[in-house]
């Protein structure tokens, strides 16, 4: 049975047209098990993120039950990621606005963009703690005793802490309107050890360090050594989500040193490890984070996107600097039609706007 099938099932099961528990439970199993999990083979995380925001609100219909749960938090997840677009267009808007507009089109702009950040923020943390309440309900509250946690849901485990320290952020980027509790980032960092780490490319220890970097606790040892030995450990698995996380975090404590480092490093990383081809959509996503981080350095230094992924501004693929498209006179060498001086000369001496080799 098709994916596409699947989700239509589901669909119809959750609208009431097949009623009863036990059409509740095969919702869920599928959806953790098949409709979700199985996408991550996937590249393409805009169809990932539709197939989480159209499964969201029959999901959270279908009620309680064994299972119901875990499918709401990878549902929910997954539609949250549908606005990470709209905040990084916003910010990479702002930040050119602020590089090559002035005056009044300046400040229109930049406010623009940062309200429109703003917006997206918010809806991004409302649905992130969807995620982090169905996970809580599922395994009651995080960060006391590990809860049983089957093999086959460690996944979605991971999925409600990323959840938590997701919706924790955004909803402090976007105004605090809803309400997430900055006591999160310490539940997730405790609920980190109740999976496994190296299985998960060591992406729940890149929690645990960027919750303790953000709440500034080093009674641990210190966390932005951590992260970067958590994102080093996990790019050998060729799910580069780890690294992802602290180039966030960095990013987020505006420690842009460490945060070139570790774009380069993730652009190393994969020329060397190439993709894990079941979790094609993880090591995408983490791309799509790092890319994101430096398109901004790009668009605030130079007013423009990265040129490609790993080229820092201010170094040898600078635009402008003799690789860039105006890097050149593209005249300098003559007519750039090919006409040459003869075809030139021919035309000007021909008296009328005739082509040159018009009879008439």
């Amino acid at each position: 049975m098709s994916m596409v099938v699947r989700a239509f099932w589901l669909i119809l099961c959750a609208a009431g047209l097949a009623l009863g528990t036990g059409c509740a439970k095969k919702v869920d199993r599928v959806t953790v098990d098949r409709i979700i999990a199985r996408g991550m083979a996937y590249e393409d995380i805009d169809r990932l993120c539709a197939v989480g925001d159209a499964l969201g609100i029959p999901m959270a219909g279908l009620g309680i039950s064994q299972n119901a749960l875990k499918a709401q938090v990878l549902a929910n997840v997954s539609a949250a990621l549908c606005l990470e677009p709209v905040v990084r267009e916003a910010q990479i808007d702002g930040a050119i606005a602020r590089r090559v507009l002035s005056g009044e089109q300046k400040v229109a702009a930049v406010l623009d963009a940062r309200y429109r950040e703003e917006r997206a923020h918010t809806r991004a943390a409302y649905r992130y703690k969807q995620a982090w309440d169905a996970l809580e309900a599922e395994y009651g509250p995080i960060g006391e005793a590990c809860p049983r946690i089957r093999d086959a849901d460690q996944l979605v485990f991971l999925m409600g802490l990323y959840a938590g320290l997701h919706g924790m952020l955004h909803d402090q980027a976007g105004g605090g309107h809803v309400g997430v509790s900055f006591d999160t980032l310490g539940k997730v960092a405790r609920g980190t050890a109740c999976i496994d780490n190296e299985r998960l490319w060591h992406v729940p220890g890149a929690f645990k360090a960027a919750a303790w970097a953000t709440l500034l606790y080093e009674d641990e040892g210190d966390p932005w050594a951590m992260l970067e030995a958590e994102a080093a450990a996990g790019e050998a698995s060729g799910v580069r989500l780890a690294r992802a996380v602290q180039v966030m975090i960095l990013a987020n404590a505006d420690r842009t040193d460490a945060l070139r480092d570790a774009l380069q490093a993730h652009a190393r990383s994969l020329e060397q490890t190439p993709t894990a081809p079941e979790w094609a959509a993880m090591d995408q996503y983490a791309l799509d984070v790092s890319r994101h981080e430096l398109d901004r350095l790009w668009a605030a230094a130079e007013g423009h996107r990265a040129p490609s992924f790993g080229a820092l501004p201010g170094g040898a693929e600078e635009a402008g600097e003799g690789n860039g498209p105006f890097a050149a006179d593209p005249f300098a060498g003559g007519d750039p039609f090919g006409g040459g001086e003869e075809a030139t000369d021919g035309a000007e001496g021909s008296g009328d706007d005739a082509p040159p080799d018009s009879e008439e």
